[in-house]
Order: C-alpha cells, then structure tokens, then sequence
C-alpha cells in the first residue's frame, strides 16, 4: 500500500519553514483582496530589500525574539513524529542561514513572488502543490447598469505538463460541448490588461539545445555566441527563447464552426535533464557491470514544445510580443485581432487592432526534483554515433522503452500513480568516454523521497 515516511527529515524541516512563514505573512495575507496564493506573500526582492513589517530583516527579529514565533515552533514540536530527535528551534536559525545564502544580489532574473521563490529554492514542501498551471480563459461580454463588462463564462485548468501539448496553439479543447481552437498564449492579467504578453516575453529565458543531437544546456543566463555542440561537434548549437504560457485564449474568442475541426499539432519534450558541465565523472555507487547510480537533490529540468516545423519550414512558434496571438497554419503577419476582451476605462481608447510584432518562440517551463541517475557506458559492440540517426535512434528507442518499464514496475512495486513519477534519458560525453543516463524523477521513495 502507499507509504507517506513521515520520518523523512527533509519533509518535516519543510514544513516547519512552511508554518513559521504562514504564521509571519498571517496578518498581511488577511488584508489582501486577491485569492491567488503566489501573490499573498509579495514579492521577492521587497522582501529581502525592503525594511517593512514583512521583510527579511523583520522576520529575523520575528524569529528570535516575537512570542508568536515561540508559540509557533511550539506547536510544530507538537505535530513532530515522536520518532524524531529534531530540534525546531535549531530548524527556525537554519532556516534563517539558508535565506541567507540564497539571498539574491540582483532583481533581474529573479521570481517575482516570493513564495515561488522559496518553491524553487526547495524550502518549502512542493509535493501536490499545483504551482505550474495554465488556464483556458473563455471571455464573454455583457451589458449592464455599469456599461459593458468582461465576464469569463469558463477557465479550467491543466498542470504545464499536460498544457504544454494539450493547450498548445493550433490544438482543439472540448469545454462544456462546445470545441475551441486554442489561439494565443499570454500571463496571467487583470481584465483591463491590453498587452497581455508583454509580461511573457520580458520573462523569457534563453534555452540552449543542439538541433542534431539530444544535447540540452537547459535555461542559460550567459550568451551562447559558439554554434559548436559540445557532444557531437556539429555546428547546430541553438539559443532560442522561451516562455511560459500561464493562460491561453481560444482563436476568435469564440468557438468554431463545425465543419473546422482541422488542429494543428506540435512537438513537446519529455522532461529533460540538463547537462551543463560533462567534463566531471559522475560520482556516485557502483551498478551492476558498467553502471553508476546517483542519487541528486533539486536538479533543474526543463520541458519545452519546439512547435511544428511542417508549416513554415522550421521549429517553433511565432507569437505576438504584445497580444500573445500565435501565428497558425495559413495565416499572415500584420494587424491583427485579439483573441480576449479588453474591459475599458473611462477616458481610455484601446486600438481595434494590435500592432505587436511576431517573434520566434518555443513554449516551456523550468522545474526542480530530486534524481535518480543510473548511467551506463556505451563502448562495443554497441554502435553509437551522436550525428549519424542510424546508429543513435535505436539506441534512444530502447532507451525510452526501458525508462517506460522502469515506471511502470516503480508505481506497481509502490502502489502508486504511474503519473506520479517519470523517467526520462540523455546521452554524455565525459573525458571522451560515451554513457547514456536514464533519469528517474518524482515524488516515489526510491527517488530521495522528500516533498
């Protein structure tokens, strides 16, 4: 049957970090009007910059002083797994040096909110937490006392993993019987917002990939000026934009005729696991005959869908730097509709149409999880070439069946959703030495069980 450890040390510290910034935000989260939760904390660089009631600074003098801070660390000691020999007050002043050390020097490329912030800093629990989703807003308009007004008639949702292929441009969504084309991508914005994608691309982050091998850098903050692939060699090194998609709009706002079922379909990734440096061996225990297995914390991966390279003959999508509009199969650059509604202002005049330029985009997001990496050294009679397909796709073919089986037997061994936990492989390059790495990642106990 499922097994929650409840002995994990890592799961527990968390949750105490998670109680003292519940119990420190408390009186400024009940005065704020919004429901979003990733907003009730405020955002990241006013509260490690600033000297308000909610900074950094204030809540180290909450911690080691307030009588609320003592109260809270004592009902967290009540809460603990008797099995547990853990100090929470040693907890609270560690908490406080982590803080430190991830303090940041700079606002830009900074989350925006704090408690993404903390997310991804892996002090706070994340496990079933539904942080990376993205809506399908259907907008209608009404007249009424107040003029007319922009109501939204439906919003469901799809964690990024799924939206990433489901709610990808040029797909059709069925919602309550009715079918839409999605059309735009955009961030999530009040329905006053003109611009709604502005936020995207002033967010976007660089991903590095080579076109011709399976080699990925991840998300990259420095400039990538060689097009050499450190794997293969090739001249095929690319740096392409990508943004996160937070909220789609169906083509024309409305639905489609039904004799237009036509959608256009793209390519998204797996999960996939960055290798930055593959000049250093992989330390790790001993598997099998040639096999490494090691266990890491808090790996960057990246997801990405590259698009469909059918249309115009290459990969990625044109999208609107302004509105969001992507640029579907047929269709042609210049002014253009919006696909949402804009609720107006009084003394404001909005443009009929938008003026924004397309701009080429893959459509992604960045995540962090604890990994199990087995990896293996291929050397003959194996046949493996990083350029010639011939020789690698087979290979990746059994590779992505075993990752497969791996998951498969994982989630009935443990009792739990094959959803639950992925796995995913790549190939290395090390002191020209060839291996292939299977990567397992998850919420599973074989994988570092941690939230």
């Amino acid at each position: 049957s499922p097994i929650l450890d409840t002995d994990n040390v890592k799961i527990i510290t968390r949750h105490i970090h998670a109680q003292l910034v519940q119990d420190f935000f408390r009186p400024r989260a009940a005065t704020q009007k919004s429901g979003d939760i990733f907003t009730a904390l405020g955002d990241t660089w006013t509260f490690f910059d600033g000297n308000g009631p909610t900074s950094f600074s204030a809540f180290k003098v909450w911690i080691s002083s307030s009588v609320e801070a003592q109260t809270s660390l004592a009902r967290a000691s009540d809460w603990l797994p008797k099995s547990l020999s853990i100090q929470v007050g040693d907890v609270a002043t560690a908490f406080i040096a982590s803080l430190e050390l991830v303090r940041p020097s700079k606002k830009e490329g900074l989350e925006e909110g704090l408690i993404d912030f903390l997310f991804n800093k892996a002090l706070l629990p994340s496990y079933a937490f539904p942080r990376d989703i993205c809506s399908l807003q259907i907008e209608r308009t009404e007249r009424g006392d107040r003029g007319t007004q922009v109501k939204i008639i439906e919003k469901p949702q799809q964690s990024l993993n799924v939206a990433l292929s489901e709610y990808a441009p040029g797909r059709l969504v069925v919602v309550n019987k009715k079918t839409y084309r999605v059309g735009s991508v955009t961030a999530n914005s009040v329905k006053t917002e003109v611009n709604r994608a502005e936020a995207l691309f002033e967010r976007g982050r660089a991903y590095v990939h080579c076109t011709e091998c399976l080699y990925t850098a991840g998300f990259v903050e420095e400039n990538h000026d060689s097009p050499s692939c450190p794997h293969c060699g090739s001249e095929t090194l690319q740096s392409v934009t990508v943004i996160t998609p937070e909220t789609v709009f169906p083509r024309g706002k409305d639905q489609i005729d039904e004799f237009d079922d036509e959608q256009q379909f793209s390519q998204t990734t797996g999960a996939q696991l960055p290798l930055a440096d593959s000049t250093k061996p992989l330390v790790g225990e001993r598997f099998g005959i040639n096999g490494t297995l090691s266990k890491q914390r808090q790996q960057p991966l990246v997801m990405v869908n590259i698009g469909s390279s059918k249309s115009r003959g290459e990969d990625g999508f044109l999208v609107c730097d302004l509105c969001g509009r992507v640029l579907l199969d047929g269709e042609k650059e210049g002014q253009h509709d919006r696909d949402y509604y804009v609720q107006n202002l009084p003394g404001r005049v909005v443009p009929l149409k938008c003026n924004g330029g397309y701009k080429k985009v893959y459509l992604g997001y960045g995540f962090s999880s604890d990994v199990l990496l087995m990896r293996f050294k291929i050397e003959a009679p194996i046949k493996f070439d990083f350029v010639d397909s011939r020789r690698r796709k087979p290979l990746e073919d059994a590779l992505q069946s075993l990752s497969e089986a791996i998951v498969l037997s994982m989630s009935r061994e443990l009792d739990i959703d094959s959803r639950e936990v992925s796995a995913g492989f790549r190939f290395a390059s090390v002191a020209n030495e060839i291996f292939a790495d299977i990567f397992i990642i998850g919420g599973c106990r074989l994988c570092l069980s941690g939230g």
